[in-house]
């Protein structure tokens, strides 16, 4: 186990990481598939990490994949970016009213708290 100069978790392989995430008895279902770790949230929400990005898939109610979006974090935030979807700081809200089975939209939680009642009325947490 290494840190990084903010302090974070920086993790020497995928195992590793599998490992600590673990260690945080996240929602869903967690698995390691070689260097890939695969975490099934219970929202529909499918998470893929590796060391060089974070990606996210829905499963609409007609069980469609959907890429949802991807990020590059450095290696010094991946365990946080995970901890912080593990912990419910980051989340996934999707639009009550819409013609169509609208895709979710990634929320960070400080963000959301500033939303007013009305807005936030217009969206279901997953």
């Amino acid at each position: 186990m290494r840190t990084g100069e903010t302090g974070g978790f920086i993790p020497r392989s995928m195992e590793e990481l599998h490992e600590r995430l673990r260690d945080e008895h996240p929602p869903g279902e967690l698995s390691l598939k070689e260097d890939v770790i695969l975490w099934r949230l219970p929202n529909g929400v499918t998470v893929w990490a590796c060391f060089d990005a974070i990606a996210t898939v829905w499963t609409d109610s007609r069980g469609r994949k959907r890429q949802l979006t991807h990020w590059h974090p450095p290696e010094d935030e991946i365990f946080s970016d995970l901890l912080d979807i593990c912990r419910g700081r980051t989340f996934w809200v999707r639009k009550k009213r819409a013609l169509w089975e609208a895709p979710p939209l990634i929320m960070e939680r400080e963000n959301w708290d500033r939303y007013s009642e009305r807005k936030k009325r217009r969206y279901e947490v997953l």
